[in-house]
């Protein structure tokens, strides 16, 4: 299933060993990619994750209504935004008639996407009910096909960590003990007046970039008008 990243991981890795390559290795991927979709607010709905696929969102109908230009014209601003196929964007639109229900399909010339803004635009002027008519667009659906093929170059880093952790939390086998720190290797240093060593220095400066490079790909604070509900 992930192929390709397999091969980008252990390519850029380091310390994965022949046996960790043979061992449980898809699981292990499959699960860091799990865990950065996580982090990245990418999983919406359980197992989504940051790769390639479809995606499908729900919209109110905010509809232009008027005797001029942009009659019928809807905007919706995509959730899943990074790496949208526009050749991909299906739109359909919900109407009901009293309490039944029924789905028309969106002609694709009455469909764009800008890529500068990530907004679909639909022209739904023709698929307007009749106003003396009992039907009511209820709900505008968009599917379509977004996210990475590959990781990233800026999260790299924090994927090889992650699938390292992911080995050695899954080795059923592995005896734990001790690890023997030299004294020397210890040195404290003062930082705004809290005592800390070296080693939890340089790995609070490295949590802080890594935490940097996931912002990247975050969709977490990513839509300022969220005008939709992921389903």
């Amino acid at each position: 299933m992930y192929d390709a990243i397999k091969q980008q991981m252990l390519s850029y890795c380091d310390c994965i060993s022949e046996e960790d390559q043979e061992e449980n290795i898809d699981l292990n991927i499959q699960r860091m990619i799990q865990t950065l979709s996580d982090l990245t607010c990418w999983n919406q709905k359980g197992c989504e994750t940051l790769m390639l696929s479809e995606r499908e969102e729900v919209f109110d109908p905010k509809i232009h209504i008027s005797c001029g230009c942009d009659n019928g014209i809807m905007r919706a601003e995509l959730f899943y935004f990074v790496g949208v196929d526009p050749e991909s964007i299906q739109v359909s639109i919900q109407i009901r008639d009293g309490i039944q229900f029924k789905t028309i399909e969106i002609e694709k010339e009455d469909v764009s996407y800008d890529e500068i803004e990530k907004v679909v635009w639909m022209n739904l002027s023709e698929y307007l009910p009749n106003k003396c008519s009992c039907e009511r667009i209820e709900k505008v659906i968009i599917r379509y096909e977004s996210g990475y093929e590959q990781l990233p170059d800026c999260i790299m880093d924090v994927a090889c960590d992650i699938l390292r952790e992911q080995i050695n939390s899954n080795k059923c086998s592995c005896a734990c003990t001790e690890c023997e720190q030299d004294d020397a290797d210890i040195q404290i240093t003062e930082v705004n007046t809290v005592i800390v060593s070296k080693d939890d220095l340089i790995k609070q400066y490295i949590l802080k970039t890594y935490a940097k490079a996931l912002r990247t790909i975050s969709l977490c604070t990513a839509r300022r008008n969220f005008m939709g509900i992921v389903v």
